[in-house]
């Protein structure tokens, strides 16, 4: 299992337009004025608080203190939600590769909002990352998302996921963001 410590190492900020296509992705329908459900939310708001926090040298685990930064934002139910999926069920891509372990809606909806840099999982932290890419690009043995390495990522994401679900339901109980709705 991976060590809070690669983990942290392993969020990174990265510019949208080198991320992998999601072209011919299948849209969730909205009931609002977006194209999908994941367009509504403020994705550049959403992405300037994540890569503010980040680049500040906000701990990605903290989402105790992400969500201090949020309220310092004021940021609207939709917002919150995303940005804590942004750091709790993180766009998870290792670089070199040309596709997604997780995140192409949100990716997608980065894009069509316009948004240049947001925070995501790279997996850049882990103990041989690289060299576990190089080998399977060199050996063309399958995707890395299907080996030990993203087995590790989930797990020890999935232990944070409890945090961030209780937080979801805080904020639905929060008068003062849900006021804020669109």
């Amino acid at each position: 299992m991976l060590t809070d410590d690669e983990l942290r190492r392993s969020f990174e900020v990265v510019p949208v337009s080198d991320l992998p296509s999601t072209d011919g992705l299948e849209l969730v329908p909205s009931d609002r004025d977006a194209c999908c459900a994941h367009c509504e939310a403020d994705w550049p708001q959403v992405a300037d608080v994540a890569v503010a926090w980040l680049e500040s040298g906000g701990d990605p685990l903290d989402l105790a203190g992400l969500d201090r930064r949020a309220r310092d934002a004021q940021l609207g139910a939709d917002e919150l939600d995303a940005l804590w999926s942004l750091f709790a069920d993180p766009i998870t891509w290792f670089r070199g590769r040309d596709r997604y372990v997780n995140g192409r809606h949100r990716v997608h909806a980065l894009r069509a909002a316009g948004v240049e840099r947001c925070v995501v999982y790279t997996g850049r932290g882990e103990p041989g990352h690289e060299l576990a890419l190089a080998h399977e690009l060199a050996h063309d043995q399958g995707p890395l998302d299907e080996g030990p390495a993203n087995r590790g990522v989930v797990t020890a994401l999935s232990r944070r996921r409890h945090g961030f679900e209780s937080r979801m339901r805080l904020s639905e109980d929060r008068p003062d963001v849900h006021a804020r709705r669109r």
